[in-house]
């Protein structure tokens, strides 16, 4: 294994220029939770925010299987409680565990997922997130 291949390795140099032609140019800062949560978001995301005709829900995702796994669900519906970034977005932070042991990023099936309401569950909180909008798909990360 080199160091190109590990975790100290330098960012691609396409991923790289992506960020500097597309910075994250938009933030905010809300109470999520009762923690303050961090959101920035590129040009590209607020030009389809602003041509959505609703709100987008941004689901951050601790989920639980066989492997521990943030994730980012953006959703034009939801009955999950939220808090309201602005007109255009809504973001909402749950800790979940799964009943299925599915490794790779995209579950064949479903899995029923179980909400964790613990106290260790409860002091897991996002303290950044990042979104764009890139090749007609939403993607981001977040921060713990």
């Amino acid at each position: 294994m080199s160091i190109s291949d590990s975790y100290f390795s330098r960012s691609k140099p396409a991923q790289l220029l992506n960020n500097w032609l597309h910075p994250f140019k938009y933030s905010a800062t809300i109470m999520l939770n009762k923690e303050s949560l961090n959101i920035e978001w590129t040009q590209r995301a607020e030009n389809e925010l602003l041509k959505r005709k609703s709100a987008i829900v941004i689901e951050l995702q601790l989920y639980f299987a066989c492997m521990v796994r943030k994730r980012l669900l953006f959703h034009n519906e939801t009955d999950l409680a939220h808090s309201n970034v602005n007109k255009s977005f809504a973001v909402c932070f749950r800790t979940v565990q799964s009943n299925v042991c599915a490794p790779s990023s995209q579950p064949k099936q479903q899995a029923n997922q179980t909400e964790l309401t613990s106290q260790a569950a409860l002091k897991m909180h996002p303290t950044k997130l990042q979104f764009d909008y890139e090749n007609d798909n939403w993607c981001g990360e977040y921060l713990l």
